[in-house]
């Protein structure tokens, strides 16, 4: 099986074989290949679940841990002995393009592997890791198909398609997902569960089943065929590409982005420092699916200084801003 559940900025996958011991006292020890580990931060038991610090693990893979201050995320990196010596490179590249040739479909489907797909590929399923959601998207003549559960608040989250059954007017795409128990040893650090499967059948429609819960809808895009370029800021259901935080703007700036909310209507206000909003509109995405949204939306001409750009849903039971996103930007 070769799956992927993206940690923040995670490089490549870290397999987890860890033993965990619970004395009466609620202290935890970590167990690695038999070693205990040592750690400045306490693993801790936090509503039934067991929380370990991700250094202590990651390291044990010879992986490079650091902070990201700036942008508040933990980067991990397992690539060390990557180099910018041009021949490996080459080597790289021409095993990506060749990844097709390894191809092989079983019941319908294929799931390729990880350190083969292309960067193209690669890309999408970065893009679209925040967002719950499936896609589908053609790549030299291959139907790529993606299933993301969006943001998990720890590891022990999973997807997985476990079966592609071909009918006579549809393909059903049958999913699993699962979530980590109450006494399961779980990393501390947000994760991006998703699975990647290439199908055979290049014409018929999909159908998506969640195997444990066939009344689940999964959600598709409105407006887009995929995620093509990165979130810049977001908030559960609103789902932001530009502008970006910090952006210096003149006159006015181009908003777009994904929403999923109560009637499809997305808010918008700018206000300024002293938190006085100076213009207030709305733009149409979706209710049920991710609806793509883009406006223009002018600056007024007496503003010059900083103004935030705060996009939100109004509540259908009080009125109140739901799903609240702010973006800083420079006039």
């Amino acid at each position: 099986m070769n799956k992927k559940i993206l940690t923040i900025a995670v490089v490549a996958m870290l397999s987890i074989i860890l033993a965990v011991s619970v004395n009466a006292l609620s202290s935890v020890t970590i167990i690695f290949d038999g070693e205990e580990l040592e750690s400045d931060t306490e693993p801790i038991i936090e509503n039934g679940r067991t929380l370990v610090p991700l250094r202590v693990i990651a390291e044990k893979f010879d992986a490079d841990v650091t902070w990201d201050g700036d942008n508040n995320k933990v980067v991990i990196d397992t690539d060390k002995d990557k180099t910018d010596n041009s021949d490996s490179d080459d080597a790289n590249e021409s095993d990506k393009s060749n990844w097709e040739e390894k191809i092989e479909f079983e019941d319908g489907y294929y799931r390729p592997e990880q350190n083969n797909i292309p960067n193209e590929i690669q890309e999408w399923i970065n893009y679209s890791k925040e967002v719950p959601a499936v896609q589908e998207k053609q790549y030299e003549g291959y139907r790529f198909v993606l299933v993301t559960e969006g943001t998990k608040p720890t590891g022990g989250y999973d997807v997985e398609v476990t079966e592609v059954v071909e009918g006579s007017d549809q393909i059903d795409i049958k999913v699993r997902s699962t979530e980590p128990g109450e006494d399961e040893l779980v990393t501390e650090a947000l994760t991006y569960p998703y699975d990647l499967i290439i199908v055979e059948n290049n014409d018929l429609p999909l159908n998506f089943i969640d195997v444990e819960d066939p009344d689940r809808y999964f959600k598709s895009f409105i407006g887009i065929d995929t995620i093509e370029s990165p979130i810049v800021a977001e908030s559960e259901y609103i789902k932001v590409f530009s502008p970006e935080p910090g952006d210096e703007i003149e006159d006015k700036v181009k908003l777009t982005g994904l929403a999923s909310v109560f009637e499809g209507t997305v808010s918008y206000d700018l206000v300024t420092e002293d938190g006085e909003v100076v213009y207030k509109d709305h733009t149409t995405a979706a209710m049920g699916d991710w609806g793509y949204f883009e406006e223009e939306v002018e600056i007024p001409s007496d503003v010059d200084e900083e103004i935030t750009l705060k996009l939100y849903s109004t509540s259908m039971k009080d009125g109140s801003k739901q799903f609240v996103v702010e973006i800083p930007l420079n006039v």
